[in-house]
């Protein structure tokens, strides 16, 4: 909002259910009501079917239904902290670079803590990304923590970070 940009908040625990890709969700209802804003989405402890009553959706699983299901999305931005994108090496290695742009061919070396976060890091950050940009003109991944980078890489403008193309 402090940049201009106008969006909605849908929070996951009131409107979906499921974790995964195939969560549900009126994805009608969102393009019905987009009207020139950004749908807000984050992951968040939702219901499921079955034995287990809630699970884990992770946000990145929201963004690539998203992607893929709403009209004339142009651009995805994976906001993240503590890295510049995808990087060579984990963050802290002194020798570890950013990847400017990905394709599956591309190799780096990932860790994921799975104490800090439960729903696939970097790993699966790059994994939707790559489903993703066949479907999108502009996927990337950024460092959250810089809002200038976040809006230049959701404008389809060149920013640090990494850029995701389909091969």
């Amino acid at each position: 909002a402090e940049q201009g940009l106008e969006c909605y908040k849908i929070p996951p625990h009131k409107f979906i259910t499921g974790t995964s890709l195939d969560f549900e969700i009126d994805i009608q209802n969102i393009q019905d009501n987009i009207h020139g804003k950004i749908p807000l989405l984050w992951g968040d402890v939702v219901t499921r079917k079955g034995a287990l009553m809630f699970g884990i959706l992770s946000g990145d699983d929201i963004a690539a239904r998203l992607a893929m299901e709403l009209n004339d999305v142009q651009s995805l931005v994976f906001a993240m902290g503590g890295a510049d994108g995808v990087m060579t090496k984990p963050p802290d290695h002194p020798d570890s670079k950013l990847i400017r742009t990905w394709n599956k061919d591309t190799f780096f070396n990932a860790l994921h803590n799975t104490d800090e976060d439960v729903t696939g890091g970097i790993l699966y950050k790059v994994s939707r990304g790559s489903q993703i940009s066949p479907h999108v003109k502009f996927v990337y991944i950024v460092n959250g923590e810089y809002p200038d980078r976040v809006i230049s890489a959701a404008n389809g403008d060149e920013t640090v970070g990494t850029r995701i193309i389909p091969n």
